[in-house]
């Protein structure tokens, strides 16, 4: 029996970046192919930016918002969630969103 939705808590924790990206790789690819939807958890948030369609940012227990990675991952948004300033900026290649803390 075929599934429509596939559940995965944090898959890529404690994984090199290589095996992080071969990770999130391989279930976008089995999302595409089988026409799943993907719902997974995961705190580096440029990895969510590069691979989700979709972000659902938490803030203590509570949606904070929902959108594309342009529209959740907002300097504004994440230095009010994280409690820490950051820098938001295009990525050179995908321009996807790519966040930096300010040090």
């Amino acid at each position: 029996q075929q599934t429509s939705v596939l559940c995965l808590d944090e898959p890529t924790t404690g994984l090199d970046l290589k095996y992080q990206v071969e990770i999130l790789t391989l279930i976008r690819s089995l999302a595409h192919e089988r026409n799943l939807t993907v719902i997974l958890t995961i705190h580096d948030l440029n990895l969510a930016s590069s691979f989700a369609d979709q972000i659902v940012l938490l803030n203590k227990g509570e949606i904070a918002a929902i959108g594309t990675g342009a529209e959740v991952l907002t300097e504004a948004r994440l230095s009010e969630v994280y409690q820490t300033p950051v820098k938001v900026l295009p990525h050179p290649e995908y321009q996807t969103p790519l966040i930096v803390p300010v040090l």
